[in-house]
């Protein structure tokens, strides 16, 4: 039997069930130096799909430490910032379980394309930038636990029902 590419629709509900959305802060130096990203990943033990995301997206692949040791063995495929924004408009229609975080991700990927490439150092950050950002993480975390409104969700006092246009 020939191996037939996977199409974007299996990896959309592949990664629906398996990955994650994160807006990632890292700190670098000194607590003034703060960085932001939108990271997408997908963890499983069955090492041969990744790839497929690899080719398609980009990113990286990565084998993780087994937690104990008749844990199988398990792998990542993460990708982020624009590369991050590209794999979630391309599989955003089909996504169901995290079509709600996608479209959180999304907005905040839109929220900040006026200040793209202007954050090296982190020193342009000001509190209320830092504490919008913030809001997008909070909304993104919290919808993995309450997720009784999930028709639309709030964004600067706006109802956004698809980020895809």
């Amino acid at each position: 039997m020939d191996y037939m590419e996977p199409s974007l629709e299996y990896l959309a509900g592949f990664f629906d069930g398996e990955g994650s959305i994160n807006i990632a802060r890292f700190r670098q130096g000194t607590k003034e130096k703060l960085y932001l990203k939108l990271v997408c990943s997908v963890t499983n033990t069955y090492f041969p799909i990744l790839p497929c995301f690899k080719e398609r997206w980009d990113g990286g692949i990565a084998e993780l430490k087994k937690e104990k040791s008749f844990h199988k063995d398990k792998w990542i495929w993460s990708v982020g910032s624009m590369k991050a924004e590209i794999f979630l408009r391309d599989v955003y229609p089909y996504l169901t379980v995290k079509k709600r975080e996608a479209g959180i991700a999304l907005a905040y990927r839109d929220y900040m394309s006026p200040h793209r490439g202007r954050n090296r150092g982190g020193a342009w950050y000001s509190e209320e930038h830092i504490t919008k950002i913030l809001d997008f993480k909070s909304k993104l975390e919290k919808g993995r636990t309450n997720r009784k409104n999930q028709r639309f969700l709030k964004v600067q006092n706006q109802e956004v029902q698809s980020p895809i246009s």
